[in-house]
């Protein structure tokens, strides 16, 4: 459950930083993740660090 939120979490800064659909998000998401040869899980935490957010709700965010 917790990888989910985190994937939806990471959909959902996609969707604002590029100005996309869900669907278009979680397809840029998934295709990262094939490129880069990684799970999705991986690239939506990467992501939500990239953007100053804490991959775990509990951690409080980072702003760079």
């Amino acid at each position: 459950m917790a990888t989910r939120a985190l994937i939806d979490r990471a959909i959902g800064v996609t969707m604002a930083r590029q100005d996309c659909t869900h669907d278009e998000a979680l397809a840029f998401l998934k295709d990262t993740a094939r490129r880069q040869g990684t799970t999705l899980r991986a690239v939506s935490a990467a992501v939500l660090r990239h953007y100053g957010e804490p991959p775990n709700p509990s951690e409080p965010p980072v702003h760079p």
